[in-house]
């Protein structure tokens, strides 16, 4: 009666050593087909470090037959605009569970030899959260629906404004928070479980500023202006921008604020001096406020800027009422105007076949961008419910499958969370 044989547990040391050098914690060769990593101490000790994360015990949000999945969104976006984005999710769920019902039969009755191949499936649940209130209390409350719903995955979301309590809830909870709506997300590339389409309203500041920087004949001598809404959509692009600026050598960038209620500028003197042909404009003012206020200016020989993400939600250009005459430009983060619909042409058609009206176009198209993601990333890590093991495949997968999107470019890597780069 031979006893079973058994080795000392691994520690870091000898598990380190059977990593580069292939050999048991009793210094005993291991098989061949244990490959052998030409790894220096920092990779090496990295790596045990991340398989020290892993866990035997299935993520929240997992069922044996269902997966929950969860969207996060301001109570104070339209309601119009609500139900646009919660149709995109409640069709997209529907025909997924639907086309994928005969993989739950075949799960049931499986020969042996295939098992492993259904015993993946699950059928997808969603959950709506609707937060409100003073952004200090969203934490919270995002604490108790999650106690009530776990959910493996938060995709999509609509919010205008600070995105930071959302952000540090997914990133203590260790909840992949995929693709929201928002321009104002927290700037950081250093945090692991959220990422975003783009870094929103920084980054146009930071398009302007490179643009700027690389036509220094035209804005070395003029009087750089900002035209600022005294809001956090507007202070906080306005910031970016000085700083880049100064980064570029160009100092003499000054603020002209405009009340949070968007009154217009009715001093006519005051028009005139900023009308200067010297001057380079800069709007960060939303589309009631900028329709006042760039009246005063369209005729004005001086150049002007605007944003785009502030005209509003839906942030197209040629579905607002302001007309860009003379050297008035547009800091636009999407495919250009007169290809967009071109682009997203498919998700137009997926929309209208399930008589979802289009709404925002923008926010839909990136809805279903992200559900589509998100479903290939599931296919891909098969039954290994692992939510690192998703954001890993989700990196990958932006620049490998091609999938419609609004956004020129979209890439992701270790260490990018913005799949925009401008």
């Amino acid at each position: 009666n031979a006893q079973k044989k058994t080795r000392p547990a691994y520690t870091d040391k000898t598990l380190a050593r059977a990593i580069v050098a292939g050999l048991n914690p009793e210094e005993r060769k291991l098989d061949l087909l244990m490959p052998r990593f030409d790894f220096n101490n920092e990779d090496t000790a990295n790596l045990i470090a991340y398989l020290k994360t892993l866990s035997f015990e299935r993520a929240p949000g997992v069922t044996d037959t269902h997966i929950h999945f969860a969207t996060i969104f301001e109570k104070n976006i339209p309601n119009n605009e609500k139900r646009a984005m919660l149709r995109v999710f409640y069709e997209f769920i529907k025909t997924r569970n639907t086309d994928t019902r005969p993989r739950t039969r075949r799960a049931e009755h499986a020969p042996w030899n295939m098992s492993w191949h259904y015993e993946s499936h699950r059928v997808w649940s969603f959950h709506p959260w609707e937060v409100s209130g003073p952004k200090d209390t969203w934490f919270s409350k995002m604490e108790l629906q999650y106690a009530r719903e776990p959910v493996f995955a938060i995709i999509g979301g609509m919010g205008v404004g600070d995105w930071t309590p959302v952000h540090e809830f997914c990133e203590k909870y260790a909840i992949p928070c995929l693709f929201p709506s928002t321009d104002l997300p927290p700037l950081t590339e250093k945090d692991f479980y959220s990422i975003y389409f783009s870094a929103g309203l920084a980054l146009e500041a930071r398009v302007l500023a490179k643009f700027l920087h690389k036509n220094k004949k035209t804005a070395i001598d003029a009087n750089i202006i900002q035209i600022v809404q005294d809001t956090d959509r507007g202070k906080l692009p306005a910031k970016i921008f000085r700083e880049q600026m100064k980064d570029y050598g160009f100092t003499a960038v000054t603020d002209f604020v405009i009340p949070a209620q968007g009154k217009p500028i009715a001093d006519q003197a005051t028009v005139n001096d900023l009308a200067n042909k010297n001057n380079i404009l800069v709007y960060w003012l939303d589309e009631k406020t900028i329709s006042s206020s760039y009246k005063k200016f369209s005729n004005s020989k001086s150049q002007s800027y605007m944003s785009a993400g502030l005209i509003g939600i839906r942030q197209q250009l040629h579905k607002t009422n302001i007309k860009l005459v003379g050297s008035n430009y547009m800091i636009y983060p999407y495919v250009k105007p007169d290809k967009l619909e071109q682009n997203i042409q498919a998700n137009f058609s997926w929309l209208k076949l399930r008589k979802i009206p289009i709404i925002n176009e923008i926010m839909q198209a990136n809805t279903l961008y992200a559900l589509k993601l998100v479903n290939r990333a599931m296919k891909h890590i098969s039954s290994n419910f692992s939510r690192e093991y998703l954001i890993e495949k989700l990196e990958h997968l932006v620049r490998s499958i091609a999938l419609s999107t609004v956004y020129p470019q979209l890439s992701l890597a270790p260490g990018q969370r913005f799949g925009s780069k401008g």
